[in-house]
């Protein structure tokens, strides 16, 4: 049962045991679902003493829909024929239950609550939501076992389920407006945009909020417009319609801003010179605002424009005059502008400067907007300024593309190259990390702007890794201004402070702890040590965020508050699969945490490292570790710089293996821990050598300063 509890918790799924054969919480679990937790050491802790219990999912924001199946109703049915009237429902996560129900797993947009209810959807239909919890595989009853129909992920709700089992913020009895309720099954371009507003405004007024907002304006954005308008359009006009509250949102919808003059000249003027020279449109093709954020009838005309072949060059002037017919007068040929001097010009670059002046408009007012609404609600915001913080850095990155963003001259980078060899004539390089002494004798220390990965099995020394890195990092920088971020979603600051005081005194925190009876046998001079340790740490200039699930703008956020005053030697992270982000399936969604973690590297201009866990190998004792045992390894292998496996031989033999058959056991020399390379982007050479204690998670390399001399040949190093 282990292994699916921790599955479940390494993909963000709190979990808790529940009684074998039953479905009541196990003894262990004294407050039941409230005890949940995605911790690895708690759930690695509560099966290791009951390894046949059951595992319990605690619901939430993947909430699940329970169809229940006994002699008084069929719920599979049920559920069919409710599909069928509201649309259907996508393929999810289905798991057969001992009855010959089903638990269908959905998720719902960040910030829902959705709760549980009995029959409330239909007969025999029920919904786990937050507090909730359901059993999942391959655990048993007494009346069989669950198992997996479906396994690929949590689809997103769709909307009609999520009006449906969300719990509302406020009761309304307001009947849905007849011009939306008769609204056409298709929204054309020149009534998006006005036609999305009026609906935000509705389900405003119905009390619904921010998050809850932008998930049915995109359903409906995506199923009924044609075509969708951009992404960004549709959160502006969540966050303006958010701004007031349900009482006010009618006139929040009528509060558009109006474009001034000068906004509005522009516009007719692109518009005229493009009929007038269409030639022109493939060059100015990337730069044109879309035709939705022009005012009226501009817009509706530019869309004509590009139906119509503007785009490739060969426009259909016939066809666009058919279908604009009166509109086209007062925009083909504006008063005091001869729209005839851009069919001689051989660059565009006015149409161009035109268009660019546009599209910044629609952005900035975009940011402009964001910024008001999240100012309004973070004023009397009780959360820690970092959580305000994230929101705007957030918010503000859904307004700016790569399409938008600064190219470099080579002229810079090559001067940038210049001043890192000089660098390197003077013996500094800036632009590595020192690790230790033995792994930067194969890789040259960690590359600044880059990710590295260190990877080991469960209770392989990965946390103690980070944890002795940072260590010799900050002590290396004690009289400097250079800070340590550590963003610690596997365990809170005051564990973390703990083993990085084991690890300076040499003692185990352990050892110091009385027994069950009370009797300690540490000795004074153990915990004089240890309290040294601790004070020593202390002055250690390392911030430590200890949220479960850090999101990349929270990072980001913490990260830059500290650059704004210090340096940063290198940001850790324990461990990569934690991060809050979203994907169709759980490898996509690691996918894209490792974009955001080369990307917070190269944001910052520092080494991120990160730990990573290794998916279940049958005889691993057999070979040195490689890349494919990563979890998903494909795009974290991508996105790395170097990877580093800790292989540390006697892992193996303390779990039953035979120590002859162990890759580089030395029964002389128990305590090698070997650095795998398992990629670097420059050297490749493979491993190095160094020592671990297991009680205190101190590593010990043979060129350590604080070694007499190299001994190469140390059998016993503690």
């Amino acid at each position: 049962m282990i292994e699916t509890a921790l599955k479940f918790a390494h993909s963000g799924m709190p979990v808790f045991p529940v009684s074998e054969n039953g479905k009541a919480p196990h003894p262990m679990a004294s407050s039941g679902v409230k005890d949940a937790t995605t911790k690895t050491e708690q759930v690695e802790k509560w099966w290791d003493r009951a390894p046949n219990a059951n595992v319990g999912f605690a619901t939430g924001s993947i909430f699940v829909i329970d169809v229940d199946v006994d002699e008084e109703k069929d719920g599979r049915v049920a559920w069919k024929q409710l599909c069928e009237e509201e649309g259907g429902a996508p393929t999810t996560t289905t798991v057969e239950t001992p009855s010959g129900g089903m638990h269908l797993y959905f998720r719902a947009p960040e910030g829902m609550t959705i709760k549980n209810s009995v029959s409330d959807l239909a007969e025999g239909v029920d919904v786990r939501g937050h507090g909730g919890y359901v059993i999942v595989p391959p655990s048993s009853t007494e009346s069989g076992s669950y198992s997996f129909a479906i396994e690929e992920g949590a689809a997103e709700a769709p909307f009609w389920l999520l009006d449906a089992v969300r719990k509302p913020e406020r009761d309304t009895a307001e009947e849905m407006p007849e011009e939306i309720e008769e609204a056409p099954d298709k929204i054309p371009k020149g009534k998006r945009n006005d036609r999305l507003t009026s609906l935000a405004g509705y389900v405003r007024r119905k009390g619904m909020g921010p998050d809850e907002m932008l998930s049915f304006l995109t359903a409906v954005n995506e199923s009924r417009c044609e075509p969708p308008v951009p992404e960004k359009e549709v959160r502006s006009i969540v966050e303006s319609v958010s701004r007031y509250e349900p009482s006010d949102a009618l006139q929040a919808t009528a509060d558009g801003a109006e474009p001034s003059e000068e906004y509005r000249e522009k516009a007719r003027r692109l518009v005229a010179a493009l009929y007038a020279a269409p030639h022109h449109g493939p060059l100015v093709r990337g730069s044109l605002p879309e035709p939705d954020d022009l005012p009226a009838p501009y817009g509706k005309v530019l869309g004509e424009l590009l139906d119509h072949g503007l785009g490739e060059g060969n426009l259909d002037r016939a066809s666009v005059d058919v279908r604009l017919n009166g509109q086209l007068d007062e925009v083909k040929d504006p008063e005091g502008f001869d729209a005839a001097q851009f069919r001689d010009k051989d660059s565009p670059s006015q149409l161009i400067a035109w268009a660019d002046s546009l599209k910044n408009r629609d952005t900035n007012a975009g940011m402009a907007s964001t910024l008001r609404a999240v100012a309004s609600r973070i004023e009397n915001d009780d959360r820690h300024p970092n959580e305000s913080v994230s929101e705007v850095l957030s918010r503000i990155r859904e307004h700016t593309s790569d399409e938008t963003a600064q190219m470099t001259p080579i002229s810079d980078a090559a001067q940038d190259a210049l001043t890192t060899v000089a660098e390197w004539k003077e013996g500094v390089t800036a632009d590595r990390l020192a690790t230790w002494p033995s792994v930067d004798d194969k890789i040259g220390g960690l590359e600044v702007g880059q990710m590295t990965v260190m990877a080991g099995f469960t209770s392989g020394f990965k946390t103690a890794s980070l944890v002795d890195l940072a260590k010799r990092v900050a002590l290396r920088h004690e009289d400097e201004e250079v800070a340590i971020p550590l963003f610690s979603a596997e365990m809170d600051a005051e564990d973390l402070t703990h083993r990085m005081a084991a690890n300076i005194s040499n003692v185990s925190k352990q050892t110091l702890r009385p027994d069950r009876n009370g009797n300690v046998t540490a000795t004074e001079e153990q915990f004089r040590a240890y309290e040294d340790a601790l004070q020593e740490v202390s002055n250690l200039n390392i911030e430590v965020d200890e949220h479960p699930n850090p999101s990349y703008e929270r990072m980001l956020s913490h990260c830059l508050q500290i650059q704004a005053e210090q340096e940063i030697a290198f940001v850790g992270f324990d461990y990569i699969e934690k991060m809050d982000e979203s994907g169709d399936t759980e490898e996509l969604r690691v996918s894209q945490i490792a974009q955001n973690l080369k990307a917070l590297a190269k944001r910052l201009d520092v080494p991120v490292v990160t730990l990573s866990q290794y998916s279940r190998q049958h005889s691993p004792h057999t070979q040195l570790p490689q890349n494919h045992y990563l979890r998903y390894s494909g795009k974290i292998e991508q996105e790395a710089q170097t990877i580093i496996h800790w292989y540390y031989p006697k892992y193996f033999v303390d779990r039953g293996v035979d120590a002859g058959a162990v890759k580089k056991y030395d029964p002389q020399d128990e305590k090698a821990i070997y650095a795998v390379i398992g990629k670097n982007r420059e050297t490749g050479i493979p491993n190095a050598k160094l020592h671990v204690n297991e009680s205190t998670g101190r590593f010990l390399d043979k060129y350590d300063e604080d070694q007499p001399s190299p001994q190469p040949n140390d059998k016993a190093p503690f």
